[in-house]
């Protein structure tokens, strides 16, 4: 069954112990067949620090090892029954309180949910965080990291100046928001323009 997870990422970078994620290392171990993908969300691939979303199709003794692991956090995409639903499952399906789990852990790493509906697909949520990390890696150093429900006034001057410059360079708008936009909107409305700009496998 397919399930996502969030993990950690271990490996000291070195041919022979690539950077990887915590979750494929639990999965191997298990002994059953493994089936997984991953998306790298860290700014800088060359430093182990960040995560990796992993898709699995687990059994459920897999899914029980990688729930356990400390390293790795669950993206409970699940109807009423506890059953996985597909990326091409309606968000309304997920149960409101379980909604309510994945909205914290992603907004926990700085991707709003803001515009997801209820009858959107999974798959479009999964592209939010993809399209959160392309504006982490135009950004770098400076991404955004104030809380979401502040104002893009509330980053300090300078920080402000280079976040528009290094958007103007990567392809982006950043007149599409003002001083007195919260950042979740601004963040919104830079993910819309990603959206009809590049696609990507989970669109």
């Amino acid at each position: 069954m397919l399930r996502f997870y969030f993990s950690q990422i271990v490996g000291s970078g070195a041919t022979e112990d690539g950077f990887r994620a915590a979750a494929a290392d639990v999965l191997v171990a298990s002994g059953e067949p493994v089936n997984y993908g991953v998306d790298d969300l860290r700014v800088d691939e060359t430093n182990a620090a960040g995560w990796m979303i992993v898709w699995a199709d687990v059994s459920a003794t897999q899914h029980a090892l990688l729930v356990a692991d400390a390293r790795v956090s669950y993206m409970p995409f699940e109807d009423a029954l506890g059953n996985p639903l597909g990326p091409n499952d309606l968000v309304g399906l997920i149960p409101e309180a379980t909604r309510d789990v994945i909205r914290a852990r992603l907004e926990s790493r700085h991707v709003p949910m803001d515009g997801i509906v209820l009858t959107d697909p999974i798959r479009r949520v999964v592209a939010r965080i993809i399209r959160r990390v392309r504006i982490r890696r135009a950004l770098r150093a400076d991404d955004i990291s104030e809380g979401l429900d502040l104002q893009i006034r509330d980053i300090p001057s300078a920080k402000r100046s280079r976040i528009s410059s290094a958007l103007l360079a990567a392809g982006y708008d950043s007149t599409a928001y003002s001083n007195t936009t919260t950042i979740r909107e601004a963040l919104r409305r830079l993910i819309v323009q990603d959206v009809r700009a590049n696609a990507n496998g989970w669109d």
